[in-house]
This record gives structure tokens, sequence and C-alpha cells, in this order.
């Protein structure tokens, strides 16, 4: 029951950190969704793809850091399907399952004028 309640309350906050930030950040003339924005975007990809949130984390990436340490590592067969995505303008948000589950996280790549969902990656 407290699992629940605090899944409850994670993701209210979430929900009130979503409406209360800008739908987009203007950088240098360009003008780029907000990461609330593109969060938004990733759970309405993932509830297409048949995605249970509740037992995932959002993780914002942020300058895309874990996500190219995780494609250093990947086998040269696996990162080459995602090689297209360095011409690419895109911010990754993974969507990993809490510890005690020990699943496997899925990652969203969406591209930041646009909020196209790119490519997903499953692990």
């Amino acid at each position: 029951m407290k699992k629940i309640a605090l899944m409850t309350i994670l993701l209210l906050s979430l929900t009130i950190f979503l409406l209360n930030t800008p739908t987009n950040i203007s950088l240098k003339d360009n003008t780029y969704l907000s990461p609330a924005k593109i969060i938004q975007i990733t759970t309405k990809a993932a509830q297409k793809e048949g995605i249970n949130l509740m037992y995932r984390s959002i993780c914002f990436d942020v300058d895309n850091k874990f996500w190219r340490k995780k494609l250093e590592l990947m086998d040269k067969e696996r990162a080459q399907k995602y090689k297209f995505l360095e011409n690419k303008n895109y911010q990754a948000v993974c969507l990993a399952l809490i510890e005690i589950l020990k699943g496997q996280d899925i990652w969203f790549f969406i591209d930041k004028k646009t909020g196209e969902v790119l490519t997903i990656c499953k692990e």
C-alpha cells in the first residue's frame, strides 16, 4: 500500500512540474521543446507502445551523456542501428524499471525542435 501511495505522489509531482513548465525554450535563435514537453511526448509514446509506466522512473538524460556511454559499450552491430542519431538534434529519455523489478530499460529519442519520436531502444 505504501508503494502505491509513493508512486501516486511521484506521478502527481511530475504532473505539477509538467503543468508549470513552458512548452518551448529559445536558445540562440533556435526554439527547442522544454524538458517537460519532451517528457510528455515520451510518456505518450510509451503508452502507445503498451509500456506500463507504473513501475518506471523517467530519466531525462541531460546532454545525452548516459546514452552516449551506453552506445560506446553496446556491441557494434546493435550500435549501428542508432548511428543516424549523430545527425539529429535529439534528446534521450530513459524509462527505467525500478531496481527491485530488475527489468529492461527503454530509451526514447525525441527531436528537440519538432517533438518527433526518432526511435526507441528496448534493452
